[in-house]
């Protein structure tokens, strides 16, 4: 049995994301790949790493760098690509092959020549986004392995850095934690969202098969600025188009991976940052005012943008301003009379006085833009639904994808709005789209997404994917675990397959106290983000070994019912991904008995080459109508996280007993476990502890 899927856990507070790329000493001089001029050398001399002085929770590498030559080398020729070699978190070096990410378009760019956005992969197929401009060069690794990143020193820690070429390479995992959600912005996220999920009403899965047509599109984006956002990154034109760069390269990430969207700025960009607080039209009554209207910025936004940009200029517009959260009309896009309608706040910490392009801001942009592009809310559990929507509601409690509420999930403590920890999966949305947002945009893409961008042709075909124990339906019995498997091979040599099985069930909401049971309609597992494993299994194998305790999203399906599952597999081929979706169904008997081994329960002892009986309870799986007529007995010495092979029988009538002879092992063994599992199916049973071996 595969390992279950890893968790990425997301830190309350980080530092600044995108972080200061440099290059190393340790890279050689690379050849130009498009064979003009030989490009320059990247490399820096007398690179050093460095022990770093402050605590950190995970390993931080700081490195010695300079980048002048990569910057001077990208700009010598905006359409070459350019080696450079990037340092790993854990020690050593990756080279990657680094282009033009066509966020301005040639005019914008030609006015803004130190501005740049760039993109590239390396040989293990890591993608990198890269940002370059007069405050230095930020960079994020998206790899399968965990995200990281590299920046300056002083961006993380402050003036203590020891110098102005001092960089920090670490994963996303190691920053600091924040310790509070912004009871302001979960104020505004409940004002703002009017649709409440019904109690009563709800939706099944559909069976329609995803939509998927392989195609890129091109849409043409107008970003507005506040004068208080453009004022606190330095007040000039310049410098907030890098931040916008900056953001939109991040976000054009995910949606070319998830999507095929590509958002280019407009030519005339420039025209709509605004530095002069007397001369913002986004200036507007504030909270105090009986005039208030908490979607100010959202509709000047509109007014705005269409009138300094002009109505036929852009496919969708967007204002960045310093705020709490975010605000924008679904299915916007191509639509003249709401298609800027949006804004997506920075927010300035009351306690640090300091705003960054964190995950948080970036995530809050890329939701944002979900909305415009038809994106619905996932979350079916927040305390009131506020803001959740029946007929997407596909995650519990606050959802942890882009278009959830990870964080945000608020809870009236009887004079405030504050993030409640009953019902949140995690503290910052995950860097990718539910599988049913990924068939919702895509549905949009074809109707009201197709009146304006550009579509291009895909050369590259979609992952093609096998299911283990594919039958288009299986019966299990209740409060067992169960594994879902899938396999997919891709033509290009390049594609970095990963996978994410997602819940795809409507119900009910849930409301307080009943996030940890199983109601018989609606979602009880999680999403997690993409991994490298076909296998995922429910609950996941910590709670099932108890190492762990049941939790929200992870529980045990405890009554008859359907479950039904999409497997979604990205290729990661950057601007000409493509992704693959199966469905799976699986229905629930609730037996009156679990799936259990009773013996060996935990503690007993025995000996390499004896015999011994092995029980299980069968719990009438062997009746229909999930008929499991065999079984397979497997040994796992770690504690149940893996299991040895060859398996220690095979082909076992289901019958609740079995003699195996114990194998010699060669050493003494604490930690053992037997799993039973069903032979023709994807459910098992794990012994509750752990048992020894001796020789």
């Amino acid at each position: 049995m595969p390992h279950s899927p890893s968790i990425e856990k997301f830190p309350k507070k980080w530092f600044s994301l995108l972080g200061t790329i440099l290059v190393s000493s340790a890279m050689a001089a690379p050849q130009n790949p498009v064979g003009s001029a030989p490009a320059a050398s990247l490399s820096t001399d007398g690179a050093q790493e460095k022990t770093p002085s402050y605590r950190t929770v995970r390993p931080v590498r700081t490195v010695s760098l300079d980048f002048s030559r990569l910057q001077n080398a990208a700009d010598a020729d905006r359409k070459a690509a350019v080696l450079f070699t990037l340092p790993l978190p854990e020690g050593g070096e990756t080279e990657f092959t680094l282009t033009d990410s066509e966020i301005f378009p040639p005019e914008l760019a030609q006015r803004y020549p130190h501005i740049r956005s760039l993109k590239g992969h390396d040989r293990q197929g890591r993608e990198v986004r890269l940002d370059m401009s007069e405050e230095g060069a930020r960079a994020i690794v998206f790899d399968r392995d965990g995200n990281w990143l590299v920046q300056r020193a002083a961006d993380a820690v402050g003036p203590s850095a020891s110098g102005i070429n001092e960089y920090l390479s670490f994963r996303e995992t190691a920053a600091p934690a924040w310790t509070g959600s912004s009871n302001q912005r979960l104020k505004q996220r409940a004002s703002l969202n009017k649709t409440t999920l019904s109690m009563t009403g709800f939706i099944e899965a559909d069976g329609k098969p995803p939509i998927n047509d392989n195609g890129h599109r091109d849409y043409r984006i107008a970003v507005a600025t506040t004068s208080a956002y453009s004022r606190y990154f330095g007040g000039s034109v310049s410098k907030s188009l890098a931040t916008i760069a900056e953001v939109l390269n991040r976000v054009n990430a995910i949606y070319e991976r998830d999507l095929g969207i590509h958002l280019t700025l407009v030519k005339d960009n420039n025209k709509i940052i605004f530095l002069d607080p007397a001369s913002d039209p986004f200036i507007g009554p504030g909270p105090e005012s009986p005039d208030w209207d908490i979607d100010f910025t959202k509709k000047q936004s509109q007014k705005i943008v269409t009138q300094i940009i002009g109505k036929d200029n852009f496919d969708v517009g967007h204002v960045f301003e310093l705020s709490e959260g975010g605000s924008s009309d679904n299915n916007g896009v191509c639509r003249d009379q709401i298609k800027a309608n949006a804004s997506s706040g920075l927010s300035i910490r009351k306690s640090t006085g300091i705003a960054k392009l964190n995950q948080e801001f970036l995530n809050t942009v890329a939701h944002e833009i979900g909305h415009q592009f038809g994106a619905d809310h996932t979350m079916n559990g927040c305390e009131r639904n506020e803001g959740a929507e029946a007929r997407n509601a596909y995650e519990p409690g606050s959802g942890s994808t882009i278009m959830s509420y990870a964080g945000e999930c608020p809870i009236w403590n009887g004079h405030e709005a504050v993030n409640n920890p009953l019902h949140s999966l995690q503290d910052i949305k995950g860097e990718y789209f539910h599988a049913k947002n990924i068939e919702q945009i895509r549905t949009f893409l074809k109707e009201g997404g197709a009146t304006c961008g550009i579509k291009r042709s895909n050369p590259n075909r979609p992952p093609e994917i096998v299911i283990q124990n594919g039958e288009a339906s299986m019966f299990i019995p209740a409060k067992t675990p169960f594994s879902l498997t899938g396999f997919a091979r891709s033509q290009q040599a390049r594609a970095q397959l990963t996978y994410t099985w997602e819940q795809i069930d409507l119900g009910p909401e849930q409301l307080k106290n009943e996030v940890l049971s199983d109601k018989g309609k609606g979602p009880i597992f999680r999403s997690y983000p993409p991994g490298i494993s076909g296998t995922r299994i429910f609950p996941k194998l910590e709670a099932i070994l108890g190492e762990e305790k049941l939790s929200i999203g992870e529980v045990y399906p405890a009554t008859t019912r359907e479950l039904n599952f999409r497997l979604t597999v990205r290729d990661n081929l950057g601007a000409l991904s493509s992704t693959a979706y199966v469905d799976r169904k699986i229905r629930v008997v609730d037996t009156g008995q679990a799936f259990t081994v009773t013996y060996p329960a935990g503690g007993e002892k025995w000996r390499a080459r004896d015999r011994q009986s092995l029980s299980w309870n069968s719990a009438g799986t062997a009746q229909a109508p999930i008929s499991c007529q065999r079984v397979r007995i497997d040994l796992s010495i770690d504690g149940g996280h893996s299991y040895l092979f060859p398996p220690l029988l095979v082909s076992v009538p289901n019958t609740g007993r079995a003699q195996v002879d114990v194998p010699p092992l060669g050493r003494d063994i604490s930690r053992a476990r037997i799993r039973v599992g069903c032979e023709t199916n994807v459910f098992f049973a794990v012994s509750p502890g752990n048992f020894s071996i001796v020789k």
